[in-house]
């Protein structure tokens, strides 16, 4: 028998919901076919050469796409965020 797994709190909840509060933030703030890039691969998980197909743009286009959404998202979560001591480690 497999131990089920632990029921979150209501406070890691809370913070699951503050946190794609901001993620939306920082999601607004890239431009738009980045957002719509990342989002096609990271949400809806299309495949490259899908993408590639419905934003017309090359392997190597979506590739810097995906990378400068990456970045821009990554430093956005670590000011507003992990910075601001909305999430401590």
């Amino acid at each position: 028998m497999e131990k089920p797994e632990s029921f979150p709190g209501p406070e890691s909840a809370f913070q699951r919901n503050q946190f794609w509060k901001v993620f939306q933030q920082c999601l607004s703030g890239l431009k738009p076919r980045q957002a719509a890039v990342f989002l096609a691969k990271e949400i809806h998980d299309m495949s490259n050469e899908a993408i590639c197909n419905q934003f017309s743009i090359t392997p190597t286009n979506a590739w810097v796409l995906m990378h400068r959404a990456r970045l821009s998202l990554i430093q956005c979560l670590k000011t507003s965020w992990v910075d601001n001591g909305k999430r401590k480690c």
